[in-house]
């Protein structure tokens, strides 16, 4: 379907309209209007495309001096032609679609409306993240914006209305979970509940958090957040790590206590279960640490 701007201008005007796929007016959308043109490079760029739910306009003089511009002789007492984006009424399946995709779960979705009401031709995305906050139990129609990807690089916004009803299960701490102490599944538990705007919160799978570390302590009966916890780190404290000593003209191994944890990068304290001494190192893998500081030997 044209755009209704291009429909009336080519019902008014008798003027030979084109659609455009792209930022750019190409000399190949050119030929698809005026076959007289179709010697002009097909990658020439001709000009800026127009905004969707508008028309750029040729004259018969435009035309004469694009084709005088590449050497092609053609007959442009046609009259002008125009260019424009492909467009449409939303394709309501299209917009469910879309919002199922970002809820990612059990969910029931009506689209009360979607503006504006012609929109161009693309595919329909709607993101989490354009989903309007709200109360938990309200039954109001919430705001959920969105847009149409209708080139590689351009987007234009649409807004919808809808009333949603999510089903979600989150994972939550059982029991208090302290900082630094890694996650066990008797910690966890899974709690069932229904939201109707953007409060719902998608927290994962108990297997996405057994073994992390919470970063802060986290209260018992709270939802868990990916974000609230970090990986378990590859050299636990207490745990023995082979020590690589590097000096000028030598270089020294053997095993040392971990006193701090760490992943790879992180500079941790060791000590050495023969002499006592205490030593920094930088950890490279979970067996393994570098201490690199000329003359000192731990």
């Amino acid at each position: 379907m044209i755009s209704e701007l291009i429909l009336g201008a080519v019902l008014a005007g008798g003027i030979d309209c084109g659609t455009i796929t792209s930022d750019r007016i190409l000399g190949a959308d050119l030929a698809r209007v005026r076959s007289e043109l179709s010697a002009i490079p097909a990658n020439a760029v001709i000009g800026f495309a127009p905004r969707p739910g508008t028309y750029r306009r040729f004259s018969s003089a435009d035309l004469e001096r694009i084709a005088a511009h590449y050497d092609v002789k053609a007959n442009t007492a046609s009259g002008e032609i125009c260019f424009g984006w492909r467009m449409k009424a939303p394709d309501m399946e299209a917009v469910v679609s879309a919002m199922r995709e970002a809820v990612a779960e059990p969910a029931e979705i009506s689209v009360i409306s979607v503006r504006p009401s012609i929109i161009p031709d693309g595919r329909v995305v709607f993101p989490r993240s354009g989903l309007a906050p709200g109360s938990r139990s309200s039954q109001q129609p919430v705001e959920w914006r969105g847009y149409v990807q209708y080139a590689p690089t351009l987007k234009f916004p649409v807004i919808a209305q809808v009333s949603l009803r999510v089903s979600v299960k989150r994972v939550v701490a059982a029991t208090a979970l302290q900082a630094g102490i890694p996650i066990t599944p008797e910690m966890l538990s899974v709690e069932a509940a229904e939201f109707s705007s953007s409060n719902f919160s998608i927290s994962g799978s108990v297997a996405d958090y057994i073994g992390r570390i919470p970063r802060k302590k986290i209260p018992a009966g709270t939802l868990l957040r990916l974000q609230d916890v970090s990986a378990a780190p590859q050299v636990a404290k207490d745990s023995m790590v082979d020590i690589e000593v590097r000096t000028e003209k030598a270089r020294l191994t053997f095993a040392a206590k971990a006193e701090a944890a760490g992943n790879p990068g992180d500079v941790i304290p060791f000590r050495n279960p023969s002499s006592g001494k205490r030593f920094l190192a930088r950890v490279e893998s979970k067996d393994r640490a570098i201490v690199a500081i000329q003359g000192v030997h731990p």
